[in-house]
C-alpha cells in the first residue's frame, strides 16, 4: 500500500498530521453494511491490540477489588479510584488512536499505542466531557423547567408530547455529538467548545442514522450482558470483544463526517 494511501506517522515534535481524503476498502457513506462488515473485518484484524487495550482497566479494576477486600484503608479509596479513572482514559484514548491507524491501513501494538497518549490530550479530554455534562444538565434542566408548568397547565397528554419533542431535541443536539467528542478531541486536537461544535457538525445531516448505530451497539452490549450473566468470566470477556465494535463503529462513522474548516485533506492529528 503507497504511504499516500495511509495517515502519516505522528510527529514528535507536535506537528500534525493530516489522513489522506480516503483508504483502500473504505465504506461508502451512508451503506451500512459496508460499514459493518469493515468495523468487523478491523476488530478480527486487530483483535489482540483492540482488546488487549480496553484489558488494561478492567485489570485495575480487579486489583481494586482485591484491594478492598483485604481490608485496606479507607484513605486508599480516592487515590485508587483516581487511578483507574486515569488508567480508563488512557486506554480509550490509545484505541481510539489505534482504530484510526488501522483504517488507514497501519498495523499498530498496545505499547505504540499508549506512547501515544499524554498528559494534554487526557486533561483535554477529560474537561471536554465535564463540559458537555454541564451543558446537558443545564439543557434538562430547562427541559424540566418548561415541562413542570406545562402539564398544570394544559394538562397530562401536553406535557407527555412536549417531554417527546424535548428529549428527541436533547438526544440529536447534546448526546450524538458527544459520542464524537473522543475522536475530535484525540485525532483533530480540538477541545472546549471548539469540540462540541465540532461534534454538532459530524451529527449534522445525519442523526437517524447515528442513532440507529447507537441503539443498535446498545442492544448488543445489553444482549451480551444478558446472555453471560450465568457465567461472570465469560461475560466479562464477551464485554471485552463486544466494547471496541462500538468504538470502531463511531470512528469510522466520525470519518465519514466533513472535514474540519482549514484543516486541508483530511482532520489533524494533535500530539497533546
Amino acid at each position: 500500500m503507497g504511504s499516500a494511501l495511509r495517515p502519516q506517522a505522528p510527529r514528535r515534535d507536535g506537528s500534525r498530521a493530516a489522513r489522506p481524503a480516503s483508504w483502500p476498502g473504505a465504506p461508502a457513506p451512508g451503506d451500512v453494511g459496508a460499514l459493518v462488515l469493515q468495523a468487523h473485518r478491523l476488530l478480527f484484524r486487530h483483535f489482540r491490540t483492540f482488546v488487549g487495550l480496553l484489558a488494561l482497566p478492567h485489570a485495575v479494576g480487579f486489583a481494586l477489588v482485591l484491594v478492598a477486600l483485604r481490608g485496606s484503608p479507607r484513605a486508599l479509596v480516592l487515590p485508587l479510584l483516581a487511578a483507574w479513572g486515569v488508567v480508563y482514559l488512557a486506554a480509550w484514548t490509545a484505541l481510539i488512536w489505534a482504530i484510526w491507524e488501522a483504517i488507514g491501513g497501519r498495523r499498530v501494538g498496545i505499547l505504540r499505542a499508549l506512547r501515544e497518549v499524554t498528559p494534554g490530550v487526557l486533561g483535554r479530554l477529560l474537561l471536554t466531557h465535564l463540559l458537555a455534562v454541564a451543558l446537558l444538565s443545564l439543557a434538562l434542566g430547562v427541559l424540566v423547567a418548561i415541562l413542570a408548568p406545562l402539564g398544570a397547565l394544559a394538562g397530562p397528554v401536553a406535557a407527555l408530547l412536549g417531554g417527546a419533542v424535548g428529549a428527541v431535541f436533547v438526544v440529536g443536539a447534546w448526546l450524538l455529538p458527544v459520542l464524537f467528542l473522543p475522536q475530535v478531541v484525540i485525532l483533530e486536537g480540538a477541545g472546549g467548545l471548539a469540540a462540541l461544535a465540532r461534534g454538532r457538525a459530524i451529527v449534522a445531516g445525519r442523526r437517524w442514522r447515528i442513532l440507529g448505530f447507537w441503539a443498535l451497539f446498545t442492544l448488543l452490549e445489553g444482549l451480551v450482558s444478558w446472555g453471560f450473566s450465568a457465567w461472570p468470566p465469560v461475560q466479562a470477556f464477551a464485554q471485552l470483544v463486544v466494547a471496541p465494535i462500538g468504538a470502531i463503529w463511531v470512528t469510522l462513522l466520525y470519518a465519514e463526517g466533513p472535514r474540519p474548516s482549514g484543516a486541508g485533506p483530511g482532520p489533524r492529528r494533535g500530539e497533546g
